[in-house]
């Protein structure tokens, strides 16, 4: 995600001097800067940032519950369980899991569900738990949740390429919109002198600027959109 914000900071500054270089006008690029950064900063990458984290929480949410019943098949032990899904688990769940090392393992299964907060953990924690008192086999007891996670987990990845298909969409769109104004600023540079001081053309470049805005915040509600909590 630094990559997200070092990105958001690089459209500033390209928004505000092809503003400038349109415009010739510092308090409309000022405008344009200010506004921009404070979408950035603010609005936009907060929403993509808890996005990246909440996706990378809940892949690794289905890692884990799919890890823990393959070897709870296998062992019958939640033990056993807890050790094999440290082979598949990231860095992030692996220093969680060694300040949990003084917790029992039901103790461990409560606990996590601070760190994996869906509702899907937490059915798998009732299946678990009904396994241990009941007993049975737990494929037969998680065979709606492994459905369930599956399909979510798939239609997560599949949301995640779309959207960078429609980013990619999108961005070209834009960089093509701000390419023909340069283009025609200064292939048309005596026309441009005279209307670059006209108060409407001013207003209607910063427009389309806060237009801009408005398409990237539309976009970014889109992506985040595909992530149920």
């Amino acid at each position: 995600m630094k990559n997200s914000l070092f990105l958001f900071l690089i459209l500033s500054l390209m928004f505000t001097v092809t503003c400038y270089l349109a415009t010739e006008n510092i308090l409309c690029s000022a405008i344009v800067l200010i506004t921009s950064l404070a979408y950035f900063l603010f609005i936009g990458y907060p929403k993509l940032k808890k996005y990246a984290e909440t996706s990378k929480r809940f892949h690794s949410c289905y890692t884990f519950i799919n890890s823990f019943i393959v070897s709870l098949s296998i062992k019958g032990s939640i033990v056993s369980a807890f050790d094999y899904v440290k082979l598949n688990m990231d860095k992030e769940y692996l220093d969680i899991a060694d300040g949990l090392a003084s917790m029992n393992e039901e103790e461990k299964l409560e606990y996590l569900k601070k760190y994996f907060y869906f509702d899907i953990y937490k059915l798998f924690v009732s299946i678990v738990q009904i396994f241990q008192t009941q007993g049975g086999d737990i494929f037969s007891l998680s065979h709606y949740l492994i459905n369930e996670t599956r399909r979510e987990e798939d239609y997560l990845t599949h949301s995640e390429s779309m959207s960078k298909s429609r980013s990619i969409d999108f961005a070209v769109l834009w960089i093509f919109t701000i390419l023909i104004l340069m283009i025609l600023r200064f292939s048309l540079t005596q026309f441009y002198g005279f209307i670059s001081k006209l108060l409407f053309y001013q207003l209607s470049i910063v427009g389309m600027y806060l237009l801009m805005l408005v398409s990237i915040h539309m976009l970014i509600r889109k992506i985040t959109s595909n992530l149920k909590e």
